[in-house]
């Protein structure tokens, strides 16, 4: 379950970059057919983490943060 970013008040380059990740992703993985949809959410997850932790190690993400928390249904 994860929601769109929040972006801070005015306009902060780096909320702009954050918001259009987010859409592209969700895009990416919302067309995806439902068969391969874990699949490359975990990909994609995985080859953007060191892309956050480094915008996280430059301060960059001063704004309002959320956690992500992701849950599989059972069956």
């Amino acid at each position: 379950v994860l929601g769109d970013p929040v972006a801070r008040d005015g306009f902060h380059p780096a909320d702009a970059m954050m918001w259009t990740t987010w859409r592209v992703m969700q895009k990416l993985v919302r067309s995806t057919p439902p068969n391969l949809r874990d699949g490359v959410g975990a990909a994609a997850a995985w080859a953007l983490y060191p892309l956050d932790a480094a915008i996280c190690s430059l301060g960059l993400t001063s704004g309002v943060n959320l956690e992500l928390a992701a849950f599989r249904a059972p069956g």
